[in-house]
């Protein structure tokens, strides 16, 4: 049986799987061999025809072992999703339990709130979802948007409604405006982006996991 493993993994070449799940493909193709009837006259033929022949079975295998989720999706978008997730369940189970806000006014007409417990209890998501991008293969870059994702999502919705508040009240003093932008930003960006960066921080300095 290892000849023919030798003969299949000669052939086959590297398919880019999981070690354990690549020996699996090679056994089993060794063992087909191995039981056919041609299996004496596969391993005398060494012609273009029979590279040929193995190269498109190396494709036809890669593609059904693919994963139905593309690489970003994986790595990025599904752990910065439950990131989110998590984190906006904290807040709704903490505001269901009673939870009040802190104010702090910068500016009379506009406090800042702060939810300091929340703030608290966020490395713990941030932690979770740069975990998860890791564990699936994320480099560094990615693990660190998935842990910061809720703050980086809210930092997009802000500029997205802000533009359109100049125009639908156009009545309203554009510095009052800029300064609600400023303190907004401050409050639901800047803050819980460097609460959710502390559960980060962790999975930043080793390399990525290899993908089960």
């Amino acid at each position: 049986m290892s000849d023919y493993r030798n003969f299949v993994r000669e052939h086959l070449g590297p398919l880019s799987l999981p070690a354990e799940r690549e020996l699996e493909i090679i056994a089993e193709l060794a063992e087909h061999i191995e039981d056919g009837n041609e299996a004496g006259l596969l391993l005398r033929r060494r012609g273009p025809l029979d590279i040929l022949n193995w190269k498109r079975l190396n494709r036809e295998i890669r593609r059904a072992e693919e994963d139905p989720m593309n690489d970003r999706t994986r790595r990025l978008w599904l752990p910065g999703l439950v990131t989110l997730a998590f984190s906006a369940l904290l807040l709704m189970v903490m505001v269901r339990f009673g939870l009040q806000p802190l104010f702090w006014w910068i500016d009379p007409r506009m406090p800042v709130v702060f939810y300091v417990p929340w703030l608290v209890a966020l490395p713990v998501p941030g932690a979770v979802g740069a975990y998860w991008s890791k564990r699936v293969g994320g480099d560094r870059r990615l693990r660190f948007v998935a842990g910061v994702f809720p703050a980086a999502a809210m930092l997009g919705t802000f500029l997205v409604t802000f533009p359109l508040a100049f125009v639908i009240d156009w009545h309203v003093p554009a510095l009052l405006k800029l300064s609600g932008l400023a303190i907004y930003t401050f409050a639901w960006v800047v803050i819980p982006g460097a609460a959710l960066l502390l559960g980060v921080l962790p999975f930043l300095g080793n390399p990525a996991d290899r993908p089960a």
